[in-house]
């Protein structure tokens, strides 16, 4: 799934190992000004970034703690 960093969304700033992901949620690319990346654990997410997670079915709590996370002024 994709998912894109609002302005002022709480994971904005935040590196992804900060992020409180369950087991079973891998964020595995981004993508910001053009420029493709994988990403890791020390990733730090920016405003209008946009991310590819994938989600394992017994992980589907991510995908709320991810649309929560993305969006502005949450």
């Amino acid at each position: 799934m994709e998912f894109e960093i609002e302005p002022n969304a709480a994971f904005a700033g935040r590196l992804v190992r900060e992020l409180g992901l369950p087991a079973g949620c891998v964020l595995v690319r981004s993508s910001l000004d053009g420029r493709e990346r994988v990403v890791t654990a020390s990733t730090r997410l920016h405003t209008d970034m946009r991310i590819t997670a994938v989600i394992a079915p017994e992980a589907k709590e991510a995908l709320e703690i991810l649309r929560r996370g993305c969006a502005a002024g949450n």
